[in-house]
């Protein structure tokens, strides 16, 4: 587990993929707010992390960073929609999509919510970006 006093400053794939692997197992065990905390605690620590809804992007993002960033919001995203969260998940996806609008992972969550909330016009276009994503498995229920 990365040791946040020590490491805070680090960053890269090994990095990056440790923090996944920490959020992936939080999740399974369906400890939500262990995740949430894992990833506000990196959110407070890498470059852009404390951008807002509304807030522009810092411009010196590098698209590493950028896509970094995108993957911790659809982080959690993922988390809120579990537990039914849904406005709160469709800020993290939509956050997730400023950062990086190739993202189709986080436009298909978004219309899976919007077509739960019968917003149907917006979901199935924010839906149909599934057929871009990669090994997408995911179904509505």
């Amino acid at each position: 587990m990365i040791d946040d006093n020590n490491n805070a400053a680090k960053s890269g794939p090994a990095v990056h993929a440790d923090v996944f692997h920490q959020l992936d197992a939080l999740y399974r065990a369906d400890n939500f707010e262990g995740a949430m905390t894992r990833i506000r605690s990196v959110l407070m620590r890498v470059p852009g992390g404390h951008l807002q809804p509304g807030s522009a992007i810092d411009p010196a993002l590098t698209m590493a960073e950028r896509g970094y960033l995108a993957s911790l919001w659809r982080s959690a995203g993922v988390v809120f929609r579990a537990q039914s969260m849904w406005e709160a998940a469709l800020t993290a996806f939509a956050m997730a999509v400023r950062l990086n609008p190739q993202d189709h992972d986080a436009h298909t969550y978004m219309g899976m919510i919007l077509l739960t909330l019968g917003r149907f016009a917006e979901g199935w276009q924010a839906y149909s970006h599934r057929w871009q994503a990669k090994g997408w498995t995911e179904t509505m229920r």
